[in-house]
């Protein structure tokens, strides 16, 4: 028995026959497929689905908690070295914060707090970039926040 359904796509006319000489051409009709689960490599607990021949990652709670840590990492090695670049003292104070903020979320198993935590410096940053008008540091990392913020979204639409 199949663990799951995927859909993949297939060339049919109109009328339903696969190339059948009618004036119509193909038609990319989805037809299911039964698969089980396909892991993805260095992720156990994620599952890989196709739909429209595209092949997306679905997150889990546990691979949201290892985004966690790294979205931490990345937010407290970015504010030191904007302090020691350019000896901005609210840049290394921000992202102490942020840091301390989701590695609270990473110790409790939080998502929602991570999620909410991705979300206010998404904001932060979106109101730097829309001020300043400089892609680096405030676009960039305002689109790292948002594409972490979606991550953790769809794994807590898991819970």
């Amino acid at each position: 028995m199949a663990r799951c359904a995927a859909f993949v796509p297939s060339l049919a006319n109109r009328s339903g026959s696969a190339w059948a000489g009618t004036t119509n051409g193909p038609v990319n009709i989805l037809r299911v497929r039964t698969c089980g689960p396909m892991p993805v490599a260095g992720a156990p607990h994620a599952k890989r689905v196709r739909a429209a021949g595209v092949s997306m990652v679905i997150v889990t709670p546990a691979m949201a908690h290892k985004l966690t840590a790294v979205y931490a990492g990345l937010m407290g090695v970015g504010g030191v070295f904007a302090f020691l670049k350019t000896k901005s003292k609210p840049s290394l104070i921000f992202g102490i914060l942020a840091t301390a903020a989701l590695s609270f979320a990473y110790k409790q198993h939080n998502i929602e707090y991570a999620l909410g935590t991705a979300m206010c410096l998404c904001m932060v940053f979106y109101a730097r970039f829309t001020k300043t008008k400089k892609m680096m540091p405030a676009g960039g990392l305002g689109i790292v926040s948002f594409v972490f913020g979606m991550l953790f979204a769809l794994a807590y639409k898991r819970i």
